[in-house]
């Protein structure tokens, strides 16, 4: 298993492990050596070990720019006896680089800021922040790395410990982005995205080329987000960017994208202050006017015409109502027009609704549905439209007196989605702070559950935030787990907290403060072994401070983990169970409606406790049974039978919490039977199907129709919804029933039902869609039983992915699909899956954007140093030059960049070959680019390094001949690969691919 793996390895270690097969450390794993000692090729390689490490050593300046992937965690390894667990959560490793890899991170702002302009450490900190600029890591990272512009400080400012950028640092590299993104602009015609209103619908009219649009939305909410939070100072700013655009080509400014991109920040605080108060802040605003262009088009009805018109209209708008003193800049009839335009907000008709448990009477009062705002409108509004809108529809969602409709639930939904760094928000804390009774209201907490648990889950992960929302849902469990009659609250508090649980991948508290026993429920307390199960077996407890977790949380669990609670009376939990034995599959012979009374008063943990009671009697009863001699095919109907009557025919008992109750039985023979044959019956197919025709796509975010509201007795079943009368949005049975299908299949596998895990995942693979971690379920799952999966198993896990979004490589279904799975594929398809790593999560090498290419920065699937041709992309859906991705394009894994790296681990995990081979590949790879790179170091004397600064490569006068090296190393035949062909189509040099081969291969076997 590629378990607990820490890929941070001194460099003076590699060359010698790299050219020692026998015994292959810089990977981690033995590997079986495919070429005999005694070869030639072998010895002369090992002769010319120094050789190597001279070569290696001289390729420090580039690995020395080691920059994060943005996509893994590391627990900081230092002692903390004296911390408690929570605050041990919050300590990490320096974002900027892993320890002991390639090099000396940064040590904090004192640092950072003696760290001089034009630099290696300045370049390689501009690298670090533009591929972060690129690939979108989360404002968790950001705030780590970051500090305050001195304009912005006030009193002194304690230093910031770990890696800091200074102020100048992200000035620079924001910069670099801008005119990067108006180089892109400029070379795609000129086109821009042009929404025309038309009857709710909105067309794009016209898209620029490698989707160029795209990439300027993800970066206005990144520029949004570092300009709130006073990194970079705005005068400043300006004036660098007017003289930067100065010294580029003047076409380069022949579009409003700077323009439309001052929009997004000109009602930040930190700008209107610039504004209003700054000595210079006339000259300011004539230079932000000077960025504009004003239409050049003599006819107005022109699209394009349209936009640059409403661009101009909103700046001056929001510029005007600044100040008096720059108001004669302004152009008096795009203001009136801007003022129209800022005033599209309008009052949402409202009908009556007869709802579930009214009095014949009574009337719910609902907002009428109506489709929801289109994503492609909603991420063309400027950001300071967004915080207007995101803040009035909160005070109708949760503070008003109508019930909100799902389309201005959804849209709400929408908008976080589109500027999750910008507008994201913890809502616990975010609506008991503008008001401490909202959650009191009824609805308000079902609402905000529901919006969270259905539609930003992922949005919290990418956040870092599921730990804290995890213990703001804690809180409402505790408070209704013993109150008697608060089903619906509880249940769906409940299953938001299965799904935050099983989103976690490391060690964690299960009560925030750290002491005393688990606010938990019973189901929950299971969750979290189950999860503890799954993190040491995919992750590992690769530092001994997790043990701090492991004991601490055994401990809470089992305080009071128990089958059942010891404060219930004794009668009350044998309750469904003395039902059970009184039918005896004779639903008649009890009184259903007095049990669903009785049920229904209970607290939820005491139903809860009468599932497990229940299930118990019946396994007990079935042993029972098969002693006299009956089928024990009969006994499973009557006992499927029976349980559907408790689950819909009466709708007594909620039907995940049972299923989660039978799993937990596995050890019996007969449950997990039980729970498949509950997964086939019509009923449940039923209501999946009518779960899909309610619900739209899963890809909730795209559907431009009208959601269907469900009933809420229909929705939630007799039990949940009883006295209720607030309506569903986006809650049903059917949907708390996908984080329980794939324990199923968790258990199913782990007790060697593969079959059956196979059935059941062809039959609720579309109902998996759904799912808002499936991407994070499959990787888990191929990672958790690594080695034991058959192949046709591990087609269907895959199948359960929209495979035409998932980066796989061109080759990777037909090997996964081969009917003589023992062959190992050939090193070709190695090479190619080092390289999506390679050119798409470990930060480019090319250091100064001014002199870069255009076609480097366009392409996220090739990036070559700026004075070579760009290569050819990696074949495949993932290098369709597709351009950057919003969030909501991939809420899981949440960054492009852990999509690829996760995709390439995948693709490993489901390779039908033993670990052995696949690191073979893998150091063979690294080990046949090393003769290359020896042989054509003469030729590399003077070649562009990305950097600037010295990229020759110096041979060691005793080191062994390289003639013997290229006469018994013929690379098209020996290695499997033709390597001057690969690298060369790489777009890298041969010393560049060799580093970033190596850290490749140390990230995915991590």
């Amino acid at each position: 298993m590629l378990l607990g793996f820490q890929h941070n390895l001194p460099l003076n270690h590699l060359p010698v492990q790299l050219s020692m097969l026998s015994s292959v450390h810089v990977i981690g794993f033995p590997a079986q050596s495919t070429i005999e000692p005694s070869s030639g090729a072998t010895l002369s390689l090992i002769k010319s070990s120094d050789i190597a490490y001279n070569a290696i050593s001289n390729l420090r300046q580039f690995c020395y720019q080691h920059c994060p992937t943005f996509g893994t965690y590391r627990i900081l390894s230092q002692t903390t006896s004296n911390i408690s667990v929570e605050a041990v959560a919050n300590l990490q490793y320096s974002p900027l680089i892993y320890p002991s890899v390639l090099g000396e991170p940064l040590h904090g702002e004192n640092l950072a800021v003696s760290i001089q302009r034009g630099s290696l450490d300045w370049e390689r900190a501009l690298r670090c922040i533009r591929h972060a600029i690129r690939s979108t890591p989360s404002p968790d990272w950001w705030k780590r790395v970051l500090v305050l512009a001195p304009c912005y400080q006030g009193s002194p400012q304690v230093p910031t410990p770990g890696a800091v950028f200074t102020s100048d640092m992200i000035c620079e590299a924001t910069i670099d982005r801008i005119v990067e993104l108006l180089k892109l602009t400029d070379s795609g015609n000129k086109f821009f995205p042009i929404f025309i209103y038309c009857s709710f619908d909105f067309l794009n009219l016209k898209r620029v080329k490698i989707n160029c649009w795209q990439e300027w939305l993800v970066f206005s909410d990144i520029f949004f987000f570092l300009m709130k939070s006073g990194c970079i100072d705005f005068v400043d700013f300006v004036d660098k960017l007017g003289s930067r655009l100065t010294e580029c080509d003047h076409h380069i400014l022949d579009t409003n994208h700077v323009t439309w991109l001052l929009v997004q920040i000109i009602r930040v605080d930190h700008v209107m202050v610039a504004l209003n108060n700054n000595s210079r802040k006339v000259e300011t605003t004539r230079k932000i006017l000077s960025f504009h262009r004003e239409d050049r088009s003599s006819d107005p009805n022109n699209p394009q015409s349209i936009l640059l018109d409403f661009i101009s209209s909103c700046q001056n708008l929001r510029i005007w109502s600044l100040n008096a003193s720059t108001r004669d800049y302004l152009n008096n009839e795009q203001l009136q027009k801007g003022k129209q335009i800022g005033e599209w907000w309008r009052q949402v008709s409202k009908e009556l609704l007869p709802g579930a448990n009214l009095q014949p009477n009574e009337r719910l009062m609902v907002m009428r549905e109506v489709s929801p705002l289109p994503i492609s409108l909603l991420s063309g509004f400027s950001m300071n439209l967004c915080l207007m809108l995101v803040f009035q529809m909160e005070e109708s969602l949760f503070a008003g007196q109508v019930v909100p409709s799902i389309a201005m639930v959804e849209t709400y939904a929408r908008l976080l989605l589109i500027a999750p760094r910008s507008l994201f928000r913890s809502h616990f804390s975010h609506l008991a702070q503008r008001n401490a009774s909202l959650l009191s209201k009824p609805g308000v907490t079902l609402l905000v559950l529901e919006i969270v648990n259905y539609r930003l889950l992922p949005l919290y992960r990418y956040q870092g935030k599921c730990k804290t929302l995890m213990y703001d849902v804690t809180k409402i469990i505790s408070v209704l787990k013993g109150k008697w009659g608060d089903h619906r609250v509880f249940r769906l508090a409940e299953n938001l907290c299965i799904n935050l649980i099983l989103s976690l991948r490391d060690f964690f508290s299960v009560k925030r403060e750290g002491k005393g026993p688990t606010e938990f429920t019973e189901t929950l307390n299971r969750i979290t072994i189950i999860t503890l199960a799954i993190t040491i077996k995919t992750c590992g407890i690769a530092d001994a401070d997790h043990l701090l977790y492991l004991q601490t949380m055994l401990d809470q669990i089992l305080a009071t983990s128990q089958h059942t609670c010891h404060s219930f009376p004794q009668h009350q939990q044998y309750l469904c169970a003395g039902a059970w034995i009184l039918m005896q599959a004779h639903p008649e012979n009890i009184n259903s409606g007095n049990l669903a009374q009785v049920l229904r008063e209970f607290s939820p943990e005491e139903v809860t406790s009468n599932i497990y009671m229940m299930v118990d009697v019946l396994l007990h009863h079935i042993h029972m049974e098969l002693q006299h001699g009956h089928s024990l095919q009969d006994l499973l109907l009557k006992t499927c039978a029976n349980l559907a009557f408790f689950v819909w025919t009466h709708e007594l008992i909620p039907l995940d919490i049972l299923l989660l109750v039978l799993i937990d039985r596995d050890d019996d023979p007969h449950a997990l039977r039980i729970v498949i044959s509950l997964l086939d019956r019509q009923e449940l197919q039923q209501r999946v199907k009518l779960y899909y025709m309610s619900c739209g796509p899963p890809e909730h975010w795209l559907y431009t129709g009208i959601f269907k509201r469900t009933d809420l007795q229909k929705a939630l079943g007799n039990h949940l919804s009883w006295k209720d009368r607030y309506p569903t949005f986006f809650d049903n049975t059917a949907a708390r029933l996908l984080p329980v299908i794939s324990l199923i299949v968790y258990r199913l596998i782990e007790n060697d039902a593969t079959e059956s895990a196979d059935r059941i995942l062809a039959m609720y693979s579309p109902f998996l869609a759904y799912h808002p971690l499936r991407f994070t379920f499959v990787c888990d799952i191929l990672s958790y039983f690594y080695g034991h999966l058959p192949g046709k198993l591990i087609v269907r896990i895959l199948n359960v992915l929209d495979l035409s979004k998932i980066p796989f490589s061109e080759s990777f279904p037909r090997h996964i699909g081969s009917s003589n799975p023992a062959i190992c594929p050939p090193l070709e398809y190695f090479a190619t899956l080092l390289l999506a790593p390679v050119n798409n999560v470990i930060p480019p090498l090319n250091s100064n954007s001014r002199s870069g290419s255009i076609g480097d920065a366009s392409n996220n699937s090739v990036r070559g140093p700026h004075n070579r041709t760009p290569a050819t992309p990696q074949s495949g859906p993932a290098n369709a030059s597709e351009g950057q991705k919003a969030f909501y394009q991939i809420q899981d894994p949440g960054t492009y960049t852990q999509l690829v790296l996760e995709t390439a681990v995948i693709e490993i995990l489901s390779l039908p070959i033993s670990t052995s081979e696949i690191v073979s590949s893998l150091v063979q790879i690294v080990v046949n680019i090393q003769p290359t790179l020896i042989q054509s170091s003469n030729g590399l004397h003077g070649a562009s390094n990305g950097v600037g600064q010295g990229s020759v490569l110096p041979t060691s006068p005793s080191g062994g001949s390289t003639d013997s090296l290229s006469a018994g190393r013929s690379t098209a035949s020996v290695s499997g690969i033709n390597t001057s062909s690969f690298v060369s189509r790489s777009g890298y040099t041969c010393q560049q691919l060799l580093c970033l081969f190596i850290q490749a291969c140390g990230l995915l076997l991590a």
